[in-house]
């Protein structure tokens, strides 16, 4: 029998999990797929009568070989709310590699959508969505992952297992060199210590309290409407800081004068098989892009995340304000070209602006860069 392509059904989970395991990607679960759909408030504001696709397979002989999720997500861009999807857990098990393309092909055919994204492929991934007119997202620097040694000790030992050190051994070195990295950082001006700003001041808020204040301080950078930026309604940012188990998301709001100027949202990230303890700086808006802000924030940031046991906090994204606050604090950088942001737009006005790098605002809420699956195994 040949092959063929439908669309992806939650009795398809258990074999979608034996797909991942060849790459090793966190496996989905059932409550995964149901927070990233079901939960999904594009997917709900769309409506049955879209034709919401969850994602495809691609089967032969009832056996599923090949998995490819559908992630619904509004962003802005002057004025106008747009629809985006992006591919997602793209995997192929090797007898089917020859149909990869008609699965991507699938994706990029579908209706009603205003932006097609996938910001997380492979190379090989990136080559088959390249050759069906995928462009590269032209923001300078966007392969740049900056981040930051809150505990030299557990970074070390963390970075030693994955070079194949045993575990034991990893930890009495990142112990005796631990304190050493932490001298050199502070040799090198490589410091993140939180210093509060004169007139400011910083609060703590959860999941629970997201609420219009926030909203608010998004429509406004919405209102200049010369960047896409990806939609930040209560609702959009409580799903998407809540997909991981582990995730323990947080949001540190900077005021003024009373007034809510800036806000930092941070999520953990574990790692079980390396001991690292990782927290993301996922997202960050300052009123007018203001300096001290954004780094007030990011200090803020840094602080929380050392404070709830972080090993490193790390980032990737933003537009060139806060990347310039950024690298003024000396960040460790690691390039990871690998793994492009890509789009494509079926509107030829809107495809030729989106050329342009200074027309993104990104961060690591776009697409699914922070919405994998939580790890298998985590810590107690």
């Amino acid at each position: 029998m040949s092959m063929k392509i439908r669309e992806v059904r939650f009795e398809d989970l258990g074999a979608v999990q034996a797909l991942v395991k060849v790459p090793g990607w966190n496996p989905p679960t059932e409550m995964y797929w149901r927070r990233l759909w079901d939960e999904n408030p594009t997917m709900k504001r769309l409506g049955d009568d879209f034709g919401v696709a969850r994602g495809w397979v691609i089967e032969q002989d009832g056996v599923v070989l090949g998995f490819l999720a559908n992630v619904f997500q509004q962003f802005c861009y002057r004025g106008n709310l747009l629809t985006a999807a992006t591919a997602s857990s793209f995997v192929v098990a090797q007898e089917a590699r020859g149909f990869a393309l008609n699965l991507a092909i699938t994706f990029a055919g579908q209706r009603g959508v205003d932006l097609l994204l996938n910001t997380t492929a492979a190379a090989h991934v990136s080559e088959i969505f390249r050759f069906i007119k995928f462009k590269r997202m032209p923001q300078p620097g966007y392969g740049s992952i900056y981040y930051w040694v809150a505990d030299g000790k557990g970074f070390i030992a963390a970075g030693l297992q994955k070079l194949g050190v045993p575990r034991g051994v990893s930890k009495v070195i990142g112990f005796v060199a631990g304190p050493v990295l932490q001298i050199v950082d502070h040799f090198h001006g490589r410091r993140l210590a939180y210093q509060p700003s004169p007139g400011f001041t910083y609060e703590i808020r959860r999941l629970c309290d997201i609420d219009d204040e926030i909203a608010d301080l998004w429509k406004s950078l919405c209102k200049r409407g010369d960047q896409l930026t990806i939609a930040r309604s209560p609702e959009a940012l409580r799903w998407q800081l809540s997909i991981r188990d582990d995730s323990d998301a947080a949001l540190i709001c900077a005021r003024k004068d009373k007034h809510l100027v800036g806000y930092a949202a941070i999520v953990r990230a574990i790692k079980p098989d390396l001991g690292l303890v990782r927290y993301r700086l996922v997202d960050l808006l300052a009123r007018n892009n203001e300096s001290p802000v954004i780094d007030g924030l990011l200090r803020a940031a840094f602080d929380y995340a050392k404070r709830e046991g972080a090993h490193i906090l790390d980032t990737q994204g933003f537009n060139q304000s806060i990347v310039g606050v950024m690298l003024a604090t000396k960040p460790r950088c690691q390039v990871n070209q690998d793994s492009p942001y890509l789009f494509k737009t079926n509107d030829p006005a809107l495809a030729e602006e989106l050329e342009r790098p200074e027309c993104w605002y990104t961060s690591m809420l776009d697409g699914d860069t922070c919405l994998e699956p939580s790890p298998a195994s985590l810590p107690g």
